[in-house]
């Protein structure tokens, strides 16, 4: 996941054929992640819409077969401007369809197990199920969330003009959470929950980090600021059941410049303020850039001493050079405002973070930061070592950061960068 955050300059200027690019893939695709004539303006997850109408398990299954035989021949097709994801990703992706859209709890873990890799028209027409399977099959039907009409739609969106399944279904799964999401934020990915891990092993080690509260910098969605005052709200619960969180104390301050994001990233938090605190706490979200929206509400401290046990963010990171060769999925759909790291390594907004942090970090507190990887991770870190003050003499100098380390992802690429700041 890269997390919206820093305003850069226009990237459709600097990248002009951006537009020409990408109109018919929004113009085209536009409908499949409106929402569906409900009141409200944000859309509702696939797994989470009422029961529309019903549909035999057999027309379910040839629509899978369909969905499927459709991404094998679009993966076939050699064409280099495709760039589609594996075929492996997709038939998974089909089966996320197919789970969420049908209204009864694990119904495809029931159906699929015995005949999910076959292809359901050569079994009936070879007779591989028995008479009373068959039977079964047309003549039971399933509550569904969506038409296959609409689903057919939805997969010809997705393949044709490569909109984020995530978009067409409002749905992002991330550790624990369901979260909404829309093309103005970036769609979670798997390796940022790692980021969790790291602050979960930091709370672990050090468990006063749970007294003050922490700062999560261009927060998108909202997913790593609901992880973390999860955790935080639990290991405080753990600490001392008597006294847990007041509804009203804010757990983590989320950060986000982008306000269509910003209304995301809340409406994700209101859906989840029973394991982040509750009430009005929680976690708390502020338009704005960067720590400003902290400082102008008197959030931060007036002097130096630093006000937040933590600081994680998952900035722009990607330099500017390298979009025209990112997936289309990410070229055409995603927010390049939460993508761009700007020029030369990309380093804008990851210079701007590791800035802040050393000045509103409490002595002792934690920063966890996802990175570009390989070269980038180490930049980074050699920038956190390399942090230093001036003594109150103005002759040696003496660092901010230690304890610095790189931290690989499920790939075992180097990603992932904390710090800690020196007491």
């Amino acid at each position: 996941m890269y997390s919206a955050f820093l305003s850069l300059k226009g990237p459709q200027s600097r990248f002009p054929s951006r537009q020409i690019m990408c109109a018919s893939f929004k113009k085209d695709s536009a409908r499949a992640y409106a929402n569906d004539s409900r009141k409200s303006s944000l859309p509702v997850p696939l797994v989470e819409r009422n029961i529309k109408l019903s549909a035999t398990i057999l027309e379910i299954l040839e629509w899978r077969t369909w969905a499927r035989n459709y991404a094998k021949t679009a993966s076939a097709c050699k064409q280099s401007s495709l760039m589609l994801p594996s075929l492996s990703c997709l038939l998974v992706e089909i089966d996320w369809i197919v789970a969420d859209v049908v209204a009864i709890q694990d119904w495809p873990k029931k159906f699929f197990h015995d005949i999910a890799a076959r292809d359901l028209r050569e079994d009936l027409r070879n007779s591989r199920f028995h008479c009373s399977s068959i039977d079964y099959l047309r003549d039971n039907a399933v509550p569904l969330r969506e038409g296959l009409d609409e689903l057919r739609a939805l997969w010809n969106t997705r393949l044709r003009y490569r909109v984020p399944l995530q978009y067409l279904t409002a749905t992002s799964y991330w550790r624990e959470l369901v979260l909404v999401v829309t093309p103005a934020v970036l769609i979670p990915r798997p390796e940022t929950e790692l980021l969790v891990d790291i602050i979960k092993s930091a709370i672990h080690e050090k468990p006063s980090l749970v007294e003050s509260p922490w700062v999560d910098l261009g927060t998108g969605s909202g997913a790593l600021a609901i992880s973390i005052a999860a955790e935080i709200s639990k290991v405080k619960h753990s600490l001392n059941p008597a006294q847990s969180s007041r509804e009203e104390e804010v757990i983590v301050h989320a950060v986000e410049l982008c306000p269509r994001a910003a209304a995301i990233a809340r409406h994700n938090v209101s859906r989840y303020r029973n394991i982040t605190g509750g009430g009005s706490g929680g976690v708390s979200v502020y338009e704005g850039s960067w720590f400003r929206p902290l400082e102008v509400r008197g959030l931060t401290a007036t002097v130096g001493c630093g006000t937040f046990a933590g600081i994680v963010s998952n900035p722009p990171y990607i330099p500017s050079k390298d979009f025209l060769s990112l997936q289309p999925e990410v070229r055409c759909h995603e927010p390049w405002i939460a993508l761009e790291g700007g020029p030369g390594p990309g380093l804008d907004a990851l210079i701007s973070v590791c800035t802040g942090a050393a000045v509103h970090l409490l002595g002792g507190g934690f920063l966890a930061l996802e990175t570009n990887g390989g070269r980038q991770a180490h930049e980074v870190a050699e920038l956190l070592e390399h942090m230093s003050l001036q003594d109150t003499s103005g002759c040696d100098k003496m660092p901010i950061f230690e304890k610095v380390k790189v931290h690989r992802d499920y790939n075992g690429t180097e990603r992932f960068v904390s710090a800690w700041k020196i007491l």
